[in-house]
Formats: C-alpha cells, sequence, structure tokens
C-alpha cells in the first residue's frame, strides 16, 4: 500500500540539506581565520554568531516544508482507507459471484438487515480520526526535535573542536574531524525510543506513515466487511516471499475480526486483537489478513518448519544488508564532509566497500527469493497420501520434497516386512509406523535407488560413485569404534542404499531440528558429508551457476559465532591451524577419562590431532555447570562431547549443541592460544559479551542445554524481563545489554546461552544476563529440576559484588 509520495525520502533529503549548511559553515570559517591567522577563540565567536544564523534559516525554510509534508502524509492515510474498502468491496463481490451468501445483506433504501447497530461506523470513524490526530501530533513533534537536535550538534562540535585540538590532534583540519565524527556517523538523530536507541527523523517518519497507512487501510476494509456481515478472516502467506518470523503463530489461521470490522466471538476462532497484542501487525509489519469466506477460500496454510527456518535466515540477512547501507551511508556521508584529506580518503574507500557488500547482499536475499518462486509454491499437489498416514509423517515428506526432486507419487499404509519400504521406481512408498525417522529414511529412497540404475532405469553413476567413496572412508574410519557409527541399523553397513538412507536421515534429522532415535550414533563427520551429496544432485536449491548453495535449514543452535557475525551464506575465512598427526592412545585415554570424570561422554576424538589440555578446559566448565545443575547427569542421554568436521563450510564457527550433543570444531579446537586470540575479536567488537573469554564457549552452549533439557523459551523470558513484547524493540535492548550474538535472532535462540556465558564466565557484571538467568532457574524449579543453591548463591554473590 505504498504512496506516491515517499515521506521518509522528502525528509532525508532535508536531514542532508541541513547537515550540508552546517559544514559549509564550518568550513568557511575555517578558511577565513587561516587568512588572518587562525584563533580558536574567534573561531568560535564567528561559529556561535552563524549557529544563530543557521537556526532562523533552518525555522524559516523547513517550516513550511514540514507543513507541506504532513498535508500530503495525512491525505495519503485518507487514501489508504479508501483503497481499502475498494479493494475488500471486490473482494467480497468475487465471493458472490462463486455462490458465498453473507450473514447480512444490504436493503435497496440502504439499510443493513441483521443485528449490526450503525453506532459501529461512528466507532471505528473515531478510530480514523484518532489515527490520523496521533499521526499528525507524532510527526510535529519529530520536525521540532529535528531543528533542536541540529542546534544541539552544532553548538557541540564548536567546543568540542578546541578540545580535541588541545589534545594533540595535530591539524585544525584534524580536530574537526574528530569533533563531527560522531554526528556525521549517524545523522540528526534526533528521535530517542523508550529502549534508548536513536533515530533519524526519516527512518522514524518511514516507520511511523507505514504503519499509519496500513491501519487506515484494514480500517477501510473493516468498514466494508461489516456493512455485508463478515467477521472472519485469513492471515495467508506472501507470494513469493518468506512470512514475517514475528508473525509466523499466525500466519496460515483463521481469526475473528473484532478490531475493524466489531466482530464477535464465535468459540471456534481466536481473535485478532489477540494476535496484535501478541505482537502481529507490528511496526513495519509486511504480512497481512484477508477476508476468509468459508467454502470458497483456500484452506489455511500454515507455515512450515522448514519456512519458519528459512523465515529466520532472510530476516537474518535482510538485517545485515540494511546495516550495510546504514554502513555505506555513514562513512559516505564521513567522507563527503571531513575536512582532512587522508580522513577523506579513508573513509570514500570504506563507504565504497560497505556499498559493494550491500549490494552483494541484496543479491543474495534477491536469489533466495527467486528460489523459493521455483521450489515452494509447486510442493507436493502431485503426492496422494493415504488418509491413515500421519499427519506429522505427511509434513515432514511434503517438506523434504519441496527440497528435493524426488520420484514419489504415492505414500501409503502397509509395507511388508519392515517400518517401510519403497519400490523401484520411487514413486510409491509404504509406511507401518508413525516415526518421523522412518519417514525421512524411506524419502532417501525416492530420491535414489542402486538397483535402478543398474537395471537401466535411472542414470544416477556419478552420485553413487561418490556415496561409495564416502561409505569406504566411513568403514575404514569406524573399524572397531561402534562410538563412530552412523546408525546400529544392521543393514546400514552392508547395502550401499540403506547407508546412503541411514546416513541421510542421521545428518537430516539433525538439521530439522527433530530427535534423533538412540539407534544413532553422535558422530556427524560422515552423515553430513552423504547428505551434502544429496544436496547437491537432488537439491532443488541449485544457484543459476548450479552450484550449491548453502541449505536454509540448519541446526537450531548451529554456532555461536558463524551465523551471527555473518549471513549464513557469507564468505568467512579464518586460518586455523593446519590439521596434524593424531594424538596417541594414551593422550586420548588421558582425554577421555578426564572428561568422563566430569559426568560427560565423549564421542570421536580417537583421532583427534590438537591440544588436549583446550577439550579439557571446555569439559572442566561443562563439569561446574553440571555441579550447578545436576539434573542434567541424569538419564540415558547423558551430556556428550563430540569433535566435528561438519563446520568446514563455516570456518567461524566454536562449537554447536544439538540435543545432548556439544561439538567442538575441530579446526577451531586445535589451538587453544589461537581459539583465545579470535574469540577477543569477538568481545571487542561487541559479538560476544563484555568479560568473556574462549573458556565461556562451554557456559554458553550449557546454556543451550538447559533451554534444551526443560523446554524454556528463550524469547518469552527475555520478555518477561524486560517487558518488551516487541521482537525488534527487544532486539535492540539485548545488543545493547548483552551482545550482538544475543540479539542475532528475532526468535531469542542466542539470549540464554549469552547470559550463561556472562553470569558463570565473564569477569564483568551483567544485570540483565544475571535476571535471565534467574528466571530460568525459576521455571527449572517450577518443573521440579534441582539446583546447588549453595554454589550458584557464591557464583551470584561475586558477581553481585
Amino acid at each position: 500500500m505504498p504512496t506516491d509520495y515517499d515521506v521518509g525520502k522528502a525528509l532525508a533529503r532535508i536531514e542532508n540539506e541541513m547537515i550540508t549548511s552546517m559544514m559549509r559553515n564550518i568550513e568557511r570559517h575555517i578558511r577565513e581565520q587561516e587568512k588572518e591567522g587562525f584563533e580558536w577563540s574567534q573561531w568560535q565567536v564567528e561559529e556561535l554568531r552563524s549557529l544563530e544564523e543557521y537556526r532562523k534559516k533552518n525555522q524559516k525554510k523547513y517550516g513550511p516544508q514540514f507543513k507541506e509534508i504532513n498535508k500530503r502524509m495525512l491525505k495519503a492515510i485518507e487514501e489508504a482507507k479508501e483503497r481499502g474498502s475498494s479493494d475488500q468491496e471486490i473482494e467480497i463481490l468475487e465471493a458472490l459471484r462463486k455462490g458465498h451468501i453473507p450473514d447480512r445483506m444490504t436493503t435497496p433504501n440502504g439499510d443493513i438487515t441483521g443485528p449490526i447497530s450503525n453506532s459501529f461506523f461512528g466507532v471505528n470513524q473515531s478510530k480514523m480520526d484518532a489515527l490520523v490526530k496521533a499521526t499528525e501530533n507524532d510527526m510535529e513533534r519529530a520536525e521540532y526535535a529535528v531543528l533542536r537536535r541540529a542546534n544541539d550538534q552544532y553548538r557541540r562540535i564548536i567546543f568540542d573542536a578546541e578540545v580535541y585540538a588541545n589534545s594533540g590532534a595535530g591539524t585544525v583540519e584534524k580536530a574537526v574531524d574528530m569533533a563531527t565524527k560522531d554526528f556525521l556517523s549517524r545523522g540528526i538523530d534526533s528521535i530517542q525510543y523508550s529502549n534508548g536507541a536513536r533515530h533519524t527523523i526519516s527512518d522514524y517518519a518511514d516507520m511511523v506513515i507505514k504503519t499509519a497507512e496500513t491501519r487506515a487501510y484494514l480500517m477501510g476494509q473493516g468498514e466494508k466487511r461489516a456493512e455485508w456481515g463478515e467477521q472472519l478472516v485469513i492471515v495467508n502467506k506472501r507470494a513469493g516471499d518468506y512470512p514475517c518470523p514475528h508473525c509466523i503463530p499466525w500466519v496460515g489461521k483463521i481469526l475473528i475480526d473484532d478490531v475493524y470490522s466489531g466482530g464477535k466471538p464465535d468459540g471456534k476462532h481466536k481473535l485478532l486483537s489477540e494476535a496484535i497484542a501478541a505482537g502481529f501487525l507490528h511496526p513495519r509489519c509486511r504480512d497481512i489478513f484477508t477476508t476468509y469466506f468459508p467454502g470458497i477460500s483456500s484452506e489455511p496454510d500454515p507455515v512450515t518448519r522448514a519456512e519458519a527456518k528459512e523465515a529466520a535466515t532472510v530476516e537474518h540477512q535482510e538485517n545485515q544488508q540494511q546495516y550495510a547501507e546504514r554502513q555505506a551511508e555513514k562513512f559516505g556521508r564521513l567522507a563527503e564532509y571531513s575536512l582532512d584529506p587522508d580522513n577523506k580518503r579513508m573513509f570514500s574507500a570504506r563507504a565504497e566497500q560497505w556499498a559493494e557488500k550491500s549490494d552483494d547482499l541484496a543479491e543474495r536475499r534477491k536469489k533466495r527469493l527467486a528460489q523459493r518462486k521455483t521450489t515452494l509454491p509447486e510442493s507436493n499437489e502431485s503426492i496422494v497420501f493415504d488418509e491413515k498416514i500421519a499427519d506429522r509423517q505427511r509434513q515432514l515428506i511434503e517438506d523434504l520434497s519441496a527440497q528435493y526432486r524426488s520420484r514419489l507419487q504415492q505414500v501409503m499404509l502397509g509395507a511388508e516386512k519392515a517400518a517401510g519400504d519403497v519400490d523401484i521406481s520411487g514413486a510409491r512408498m509404504r509406511l507401518n509406523d508413525k516415526h518421523a525417522h522412518t519417514a525421512v529414511h524411506e524419502f532417501a529412497h525416492t530420491l535414489a535407488n542402486s538397483r535402478a540404475d543398474k537395471y537401466g532405469l535411472t542414470s544416477d553413476g556419478d552420485f553413487w560413485k561418490e556415496i561409495k567413496r564416502i561409505r569406504r572412508e566411513y568403514m575404514k574410519a569406524v573399524e572397531g569404534d561402534p562410538s563412530r557409527w552412523i546408525s546400529t541399523y544392521e543393514h546400514s553397513g552392508r547395502s550401499l542404499d540403506e547407508f546412503m538412507a541411514e546416513a541421510f536421515t542421521h545428518a537430516k534429522m539433525r538439521e530439522l531440528g527433530l530427535k534423533i532415535p538412540d539407534k544413532y550414533g553422535s558422530d556427524f563427520t560422515y552423515s553430513q558429508r552423504v547428505l551434502d551429496a544429496v544436496d547437491k544432485y537432488f537439491g532443488k536449491n541449485l544457484s543459476e551457476s548450479g552450484e550449491k548453495m548453502q541449505h536454509p535449514l540448519r541446526t537450531k543452535h548451529m554456532s555461536i559465532i558463524g551465523d551471527i557475525i555473518n549471513p549464513p551464506d557469507e564468505d568467512v575465512h579464518i586460518d586455523w591451524p593446519v590439521p596434524g598427526d593424531p594424538i596417541s592412545k594414551e593422550k586420548y585415554h588421558e582425554l577421555s577419562r578426564h572428561v568422563r570424570s566430569k559426568g560427560i561422554e565423549i564421542t570421536g576424538f580417537k583421532h583427534y590431532d590438537g591440544d588436549i589440555e583446550t577439550v579439557k578446559e571446555f569439559a572442566d566448565e561443562l563439569g561446574e555447570m553440571l555441579d550447578i545443575y545436576p539434573d542434567l547427569k541424569k538419564g540415558r542421554r547423558r551430556i556428550t562431547l563430540n569433535r566435528t568436521d561438519v563446520f568446514s563450510d563455516n570456518p567461524s564457527a566454536f562449537a554447536a549443541t544439538d540435543g545432548h550433543i556439544v561439538s567442538l570444531s575441530n579446526a577451531a579446537y586445535r589451538d587453544g592460544k589461537r581459539l583465545a586470540e579470535e574469540y577477543v575479536n569477538g568481545v571487542v567488537d561487541g559479538t560476544f559479551a563484555a568479560g568473556t573469554t574462549s573458556r565461556s564457549v562451554a557456559k554458553h552452549e550449557f546454556g543451550h542445554l538447559i533451554e534444551e533439557y526443560y523446554d524454556i523459551d528463550p524469547f518469552e523470558v527475555a520478555c518477561k524481563v524486560t517487558g518488551i513484547t516487541s521482537k525488534t524493540a527487544l532486539q535492540d535492548y539485548v545488543e545493547k545489554h548483552l551482545s550482538k550474538c544475543a540479539a542475532g535472532y528475532a526468535d531469542g535462540r542466542e539470549i540464554i546461552s549469552e547470559s550463561f556465558a556472562s553470569v558463570f564466565g565473564s569477569s564483568e557484571k551483567n544485570t540483565f544476563a544475571l535476571k535471565i538467568v534467574q528466571e530460568c532457574n525459576k521455571i527449572i524449579t517450577s518443573k521440579g529440576g534441582q539446583i546447588n543453591d549453595s554454589r550458584l548463591k557464591k557464583l551470584i554473590l561475586e558477581i553481585e559484588s
């Protein structure tokens, strides 16, 4: 619902004019002073005199422009309401043409039949008037604030310049550049949100106008629905785009519009007001709802697990791209207005780098959306399911067939002498149980079958050559070491087809975040290679060049650094130590004994080629946490320390947690000193919590273990601690009070883990992190969990002191 007149751009132009005018005044007076012999005191006098002229000029010049902008803005809001009403009427008339009978009709003389009261329309008009008035008042306050902020910044620059000069900054130009750097980096950030974040008026106006226009449009739709007696709405998926991660819980849901259409509860559907209270239709929200006509509209299409994970990744990429844009603008301003030639060159180079970065990220997102258009919409209409197939299995098979070029056409109940089977053509699947892993295993057989290749039915020879090579290496590596087996299924080592299917299932279950049965092992080295091969030959997500793109589905806690600092498919390079000789049997047994003495299982380290002391330190840190939270020592699925090479596509990843398994990057943990250096870089740039060290990685991963074990929702915990319900505002707050890593995802998946790292692994006190941990402890005790109070209290007292 865009307006032809872009208020944000108009205000951005005014901001740029004000900055340009200010910087020209400063430079002009410097040049004038240099002719006479530069004196700071005289320059300040001239600048203060110029400041008063600057203030009057801005008020006179931009006051009328602000009034014109506001007039157009209010007109756009009114037009949005009219468009909403018109669009809704067309939609209703089309439903009538298809046979829909509304609950309420309008008589020829204009009277409305049914129980709706005419007072409804008066109430709705009052809402519209209030929206217009509130928007107008907000903008007037913002416009006044930008004028005042510009004056304040000008005054501060005048005095700061002399301070920097007296501190030995060098030339006059360098001193002024230092005084103006913060201002030029941020622009005229006159708007301060409740969480302390500051924004420019153009950014604020963009948010206000889009939100107001959307609400006006919905009001227009709501009035028209009320005229016809319609009250059901549905939140549909956006065509060709991913859903907003904040609104995913409501996508595919049928709601009663009690906000814009005056709908009443019917006992079957949730209310739109409930959805809005939970964050739906948040500022800048791109998701919207339409009228639902029973029997006419398509049935609800909920968001799949794969789409939800991909939506979070896409939003993260978009945030990264917007950040790159802001950085390019920042350095562009610094380059344009800096007075020192060296600074100009430096800032120009940085601006170009960030502009290229922004363009690259924008192109990647464009390709990802294009990929969605070519894969997801066509999904699985050709697959016929027996009605007795479990819903969970059906959804899983549909998700998988949306990702891969499967030959599957029919899924039936009743395999012969097995949990499931697939015929040689790959077109027909039969299932005997309701387990997710069975569906994944059998789906793998629909992709490729070595017998079908043997009889000339398919031509997947190159794929099977790669699988054979992986299987040979696997058999050699795991010989005599059952701890590295992919699966205890007897045929997985005998049949090439079954090896491929079990390996695919093993890695795919982890990727999808599904519970992995006990028959599977904890070493994913070779199963991940099989999954990569399947993605390469049968995945639909191929780039135009034919190269494999980063798969959208990732382990829930893939890493504490890679996905946060960089978008998942961004190129990263860290020169980790090269592989060396495996440790001796004596060293392996020493490491194994040490880890197990902490109540932790160990796997995958038999051929470890790094410093065992670094791993022992990690186990020590986990052991300390297990003493505080002893519940995690119980049960058959004990915490297991694993070594893995699966981070080869993401060299900046340190560790990952999946269920009860904590995997250490083979590359990162070869050298404890190098690991510590790389981690410090993350602390310096704010990626990790202040005061933490590389040893805190274990505390971070333990936070994931706690979250998983007690089924704690990190977003709910953070909302309760902060009182903030907007995910965008919460991310800003978390980044400011904890770390970029903690704020890296809209679903809050890194908040608890970073809080544990900060509270138990930092030398600095962090009140916010402590509150998060204490809230988790309340949840744990409410579920009957045990906490070693004496050890915890001692740690908390140390922090608070």
